[in-house]
């Protein structure tokens, strides 16, 4: 039943972030038809007393400065699906992750600085949330909160509960938000075999002990799911 809520949350996330993406479509093209009319006023008002120049040099200049309007607004707005589509982003070796310049029109270092600082932001706010749960649980040794990338987009919380560990693994595929895309908690637990001659380890997932993961940062996720401390 959780995963079918949690599906159904997903597509209608899905489904919000479309009419997002539409509705920032018909704002530009709104602003765009909104600049190109106060444009041929501000050009008509300049032009009402010459009255010396050719009829049809003042309409083909005037139709030359829509162009040129356009295609300024065209650009922004490539510009922006551009950043909608996230795929300026490439993998290296040993878990870093590249951001390609080529991708911005005309390789402007100042598109790319605009959508790096949302990637800065979100790296700022997850080694924030790593640290700050650190320092909850530091009169905690049983349990230890480890991440091994530089990106800090996989994060493990593993706690040792004797004759088992819970095991809390969450993954930032999305490197431009604070919160994970995939999160698993997972429970093992040492067991006497049937015989009593080995131990055998048996797993569980605890499916209803990751929704807080999704919504809160880590230490009230922490907190409102497993308790304090």
């Amino acid at each position: 039943m959780e995963d079918n809520s949690l599906s159904r949350y997903k597509q209608d996330l899905k489904r919000l972030e479309q009419t997002r993406d539409r509705l920032k479509r018909e704002i530009l093209e709104e602003k765009m038809m909104n600049s190109l009319t106060e444009l041929v006023f501000e050009w008509d008002e300049d032009n009402m007393d010459d009255d010396g120049k050719d009829e049809s040099e003042r309409q083909k200049q005037l139709v030359k400065e829509i162009l040129n309007k356009a295609y300024r607004h065209c650009v922004t707005d490539a510009i922006l699906l551009q950043r909608m589509t996230g795929r300026t982003i490439f993998s290296l070796s040993n878990g870093y992750v590249g951001i390609r310049l080529e991708t911005f029109y005309a390789s402007t270092f100042a598109s790319l600085l605009h959508i790096l600082e949302d990637y800065v932001q979100s790296f700022v706010s997850r080694r924030e949330q790593i640290l700050e749960l650190t320092k909850y649980l530091e009169n905690t040794p049983a349990i230890k909160v480890t991440c091994d990338d530089a990106a800090k987009s996989i994060i493990s919380i593993i706690a040792n509960l004797g004759n088992g560990l819970i095991h809390v693994s969450l993954r930032y595929e999305d490197l431009r938000s604070e919160f994970p895309t995939k999160v698993e908690v997972k429970q093992s637990m040492r067991q006497v075999s049937n015989d009593r001659k080995n131990l055998v380890i048996e797993e569980e997932r605890l499916v209803d002990k990751e929704e807080q993961f999704y919504y809160l940062r880590l230490t009230p996720a922490f907190i409102s799911t497993f308790g304090e401390a």
